[in-house]
C-alpha cells in the first residue's frame, strides 16, 4: 500500500481523480495538496501511514504497466530512500523521483530531496508516468 499526495498544478484538463485512480487499489490513503510544505507537515506529525508515499502533479498520471509494477517494486525494492520512475511528454524523457520513504522531506521546489543519490535511489523501469 501506498499514500498518494497530488499537487495541483492549475493546468487546463487536469483532473485529480484520473491521476488517484491511476494507482489502482495500492492506494492506502491520498491527500490533496498545493506546495512540498504541506507534504512535509504530513511526514512532521507522522501522518504517512505506509512505509512509502508517492508525489504526482494532478495533470499526470502512472500508465497501467507502472501501475502493476508499483506494488513490486515498493514490496521488493532494495532502495532506502526513493524510487524514480521514466517520465514522457512528447518525445521528451526524463528520470525522475516520484516514490519517497515515509520519512523522506521534499525540498520547497522540485522532487529532488537533500539525501537524493544514486546508491538510494532505483530506477522502475516498467512503465511511464503521462500527462493528461
Amino acid at each position: 500500500m501506498i499514500t498518494v499526495f497530488i499537487l495541483s498544478s492549475e493546468q487546463a484538463g487536469s483532473d485529480h481523480k484520473k491521476t488517484l485512480e491511476s494507482f489502482g487499489n495500492i492506494v492506502f490513503a491520498s491527500h490533496r495538496v498545493v506546495n512540498n510544505s504541506e507534504i512535509n507537515g504530513f511526514i512532521d506529525r507522522n501522518e504517512v501511514f505506509t512505509e512509502w508515499y508517492c508525489v504526482l502533479n494532478d495533470c499526470e498520471y502512472v500508465d497501467e504497466r507502472l501501475s502493476a509494477a508499483l506494488p513490486v517494486f515498493i514490496e521488493q525494492c532494495g532502495c532506502k530512500r526513493t524510487l524514480s520512475f521514466y517520465k514522457k511528454e512528447g518525445a521528451k524523457v526524463e528520470i525522475c523521483p516520484r516514490v519517497f520513504k515515509a520519512y523522506v522531506r521534499l525540498p520547497e521546489a522540485g522532487l529532488l530531496p537533500a539525501c537524493f543519490d544514486k546508491a538510494s535511489n532505483e530506477t522502475c523501469l516498467n512503465g511511464w508516468v503521462r500527462r493528461l
